[in-house]
């Protein structure tokens, strides 16, 4: 009878025992799969960590959770609370404590670039959240996690929807903040293949131009002690001190030394690497990087290039370059207020865009979204082409399309465009709008050098009427704030620059001519009428 009793409870016991192993079996291959998932391994020392995040996550050991999930509790308590002013430290804090979970970091940057920014009723105060949601992946969490593909992919979406699209209201200010705060660094006209060639931090630039090179005679005679001060100088100024060039009396030196700096500057503020931005000059075509949209393509190219083959990134990819086709240039930036900002396609990207469509959708293994993409992209283009004088370019692209589109019929090619013109104007966006006004006017300046003036003035009165039409279509202040165009007579004078520092000489010197001509006619009106 003892036997049984205990045969009885052993045999309890051992089923109890096996149902818990059981039990914590399942539970374990749940965890391993959440962790292969979140990419939560971690094995020893992170590399480049700063002295913190080494300490916290050596020393506390298990206990940097039980922080962590206070501080996202306080997090979460302060946003209910509409409380923001803790939220930066805290989703700092947070990330150093768990450096390696790149999903929280990348929830926490997409709050505040997304949630809490549009809270904020200054644009200003919306572009800090924004920006800070990019630094925490940018300058944090992709230094814990390099091999985390959703990182850049995350930082790519924020330049891309959020500064690059008009979602916000103040997704014109972001743009033209973005430019002028980096023309500060690059300049408009950056000279990206010396700069690759550049050191990127003080060790480096030191090197290059150690304590006793002639150049630090030169620097110390005007006042400049050292690196530091030299550094500071040039942040300020944008540029080296005159008086410092003059002590150089070497014109390539200097040339060299505001590259170096200019360098050094970008990848501090923005981490980009000169070397690296010229490489994907090289293979896209010369960008614009005062845009979100080539900083976008920059973090998805990277993520690519680091972590393999993603798709969400080379869809990135795909779509920043089909919208720098349509204004993947800066004209100008109203810097008071960060207002305005003018525009202008890059049409020699329109290639490069259709060989990215296909080798993203051979990456995909030929997803159809990717071909649907590059037939509107090439409709688009297509027009965009014409209307700025680019025939032969627009016939190649049309003949493409046909080829990728086969299964339909085409008009013949100027019924085509005629179609396809009157659709863009009809549901026309800022982009748009601006890249159809800006060709008009530029047609003018072509036809006036050919001395056809009628037609000149035709495209200019078309180019009136669609920013009039486009104008009169916002119907409230509000709307006008988010997607009004600039005054129309600030376009001109923007496009007509553009077109002077561009057009053969020979053209800009009879645009220059006419101009003078005109202005002179009408201080001579001026005159008459005041007598």
């Amino acid at each position: 009878m003892i036997n049984i009793h205990k045969f009885f409870k052993y045999s309890l016991a051992l089923i109890v025992t096996l149902v818990l192993v059981f039990g914590i079996s399942m539970t374990q291959r749940r965890l391993d799969s959440m962790i292969r998932q979140h990419d939560l391994f971690f094995t020893g020392q992170i590399n480049n960590a700063p002295p913190v995040v080494t300490f916290t996550t050596m020393a506390l050991g298990s206990f940097r959770g039980l922080i962590a999930d206070l501080l996202w509790l306080r997090a979460a308590s302060l946003q209910e609370d509409k409380n923001y002013f803790e939220m930066v430290q805290l989703a700092s804090w947070i990330t150093k404590l768990q450096p390696r979970f790149a999903s929280a970091t990348a929830y926490l940057a997409w709050n505040m670039a997304y949630n809490i920014s549009v809270t904020c009723s200054l644009w200003q105060d919306r572009w800090y959240w924004v920006w800070e949601g990019i630094k925490l992946i940018r300058d944090e969490a992709l230094v814990y996690n390099p091999d985390a593909p959703r990182l850049y992919w995350e930082l790519a979406v924020i330049f891309q929807q959020k500064m690059g699209n008009v979602l916000d209201n103040a997704s014109y200010y972001y743009k033209a903040r973005l430019a002028t705060e980096m023309e500060a660094v690059i300049t408009a006209e950056p000279k990206w293949e010396l700069w690759s060639t550049m050191p990127m931090d003080e060790a480096a630039f030191m090197k290059l131009y150690p304590k006793d090179d002639p150049m630090w005679k030169a620097a110390n005679r005007c006042g400049i002690a050292d690196y530091k001060a030299l550094n500071e100088i040039f942040r300020q100024e944008s540029m080296l001190p005159q008086k410092f060039v003059t002590a150089l009396n070497d014109l390539k030196l200097a040339e060299n030394l505001d590259a170096a700096l200019r360098t050094i500057w970008l990848y501090d503020k923005y981490r980009l690497r000169a070397e690296y931005i010229n490489t994907l000059n090289k293979e896209y075509g010369s960008m614009d990087w005062r845009l979100a949209e080539a900083q976008a393509i920059y973090w998805a190219s990277e993520g690519i290039r680091v972590t393999g083959h993603d798709m969400q990134c080379s869809r990135i990819i795909a779509t920043c370059l089909q919208e720098m086709v349509r204004a993947g240039r800066v004209l100008w930036t109203q810097q008071e207020g960060y207002r305005y900002l003018i525009l202008a396609p890059n049409l020699d990207m329109v290639m490069a865009a259709i060989r990215t469509y296909d080798w993203a959708r051979e990456e995909a293994d030929n997803l159809e979204s990717f071909r649907t993409g590059k037939i509107n992209f090439m409709k688009n283009a297509s027009v965009l082409l014409f209307i700025f004088g680019r025939f032969d370019e627009t016939k190649e692209v049309y003949e493409l399309l046909k080829k990728e589109d086969n299964t339909v019929k085409y008009p013949p090619f100027k019924t085509f465009l005629d179609r396809e013109l009157k659709e863009i104007v009809a549901t026309a966006t800022f982009k748009q709008i601006t890249d159809i006004i800006n060709a008009f006017i530029q047609n003018a300046l072509t036809a006036s050098v050919n001395d056809k003036e009628e037609e000149a003035a035709t495209y200019e009165l078309m180019a009136k009427k669609i920013y009039a039409d486009y104008q009169s279509g916002i119907s409230s202040d509000k709307e006008r704030g988010r997607r009004g165009l600039a005054p129309y007579n600030e376009i001109r004078n923007q496009v007509v620059k553009d077109y002077l520092e561009h057009a053969d000489p020979r053209a800009a010197a009879i645009i220059r001519a006419k101009i003078k001509s005109q202005r002179a006619g009408r201080e001579e009106d001026s005159r008459k009428e005041d007598k």
